[in-house]
């Protein structure tokens, strides 16, 4: 299968426009393929064309059973730190087949009271930038990644909607992080009003940031 813009995860064939990131346009995790639509989930810092060149799996292949693969052909462990996705991103993998060969554990932080006491958010970032920040999200990775010992961590932190959101961060905003052996990094996306597909999106975004990161197609 060759990569292209579909939206839940697995990989097909399609068009990418111009503010999109095709990747993203699916309502599941399952197949699909398709063009991308006006209303398409938008990430900051990705190039859509160049990141989906070449070939990420085959036939059944999904993102999350390819960083599957590669983390353990990598003798690599994962954890994983969700607020607005609600354990979606941990069942992604741990729904597989033989992820206990690299999925240590998770943490579903949906609190702020959580995300602090768990994973030692600072509580000056909580109060000045708000749970839905790069601040947050990078230190909800860092640390479910101490907390579980691993080589890689991912952490998401949003408004899934349809309420709860805000002039400044609307529904639809989402903040992704990724912690490394060679440090953290983030992505803020904006996505609609439909809570499922926010999820769902998110969850294809993350684990596509981990596979960037394990394949060496850094920024």
């Amino acid at each position: 299968v060759h990569a292209g813009p579909v939206g839940d995860g697995r990989v097909g064939k399609g068009r990418v426009g111009d503010d999109d990131f095709g990747i993203l346009e699916g309502a599941d995790m399952g197949a699909a393929q398709g063009d991308v639509g006006d209303n398409a989930f938008k990430t900051v810092g990705f190039d859509p064309v160049a990141d989906l060149e070449g070939f990420v799996g085959y036939d059944d292949d999904t993102l999350a059973s390819v960083v599957a693969r590669l983390l353990v052909e990598r003798g690599c462990t994962l954890s994983v730190a969700e607020s607005c996705t609600g354990g979606a991103l941990s069942a992604g993998f741990t729904s597989m087949s033989g992820a206990s060969d690299y999925f240590m554990g998770s943490v579903v932080s949906y609190s702020n009271d959580v995300k602090q006491r768990v994973l030692h958010v600072r509580e000056e970032s909580l109060m000045q930038y708000g749970a839905v920040s790069r601040e947050v999200a990078e230190q909800m990775a860092e640390g479910v990644r101490a907390l579980c010992g691993t080589d890689y961590a991912l952490a998401t932190t949003g408004i899934a909607g349809p309420t709860g959101g805000t002039a400044e961060k609307p529904v639809g905003t989402v903040w992704l992080a990724m912690a490394t052996p060679h440090g953290v990094v983030s992505r803020k996306m904006s996505g609609g009003t439909l809570r499922t597909q926010n999820i769902e999106r998110a969850c294809a975004n993350a684990i596509f940031m981990l596979y960037r990161e394990l394949k060496g197609l850094h920024d």
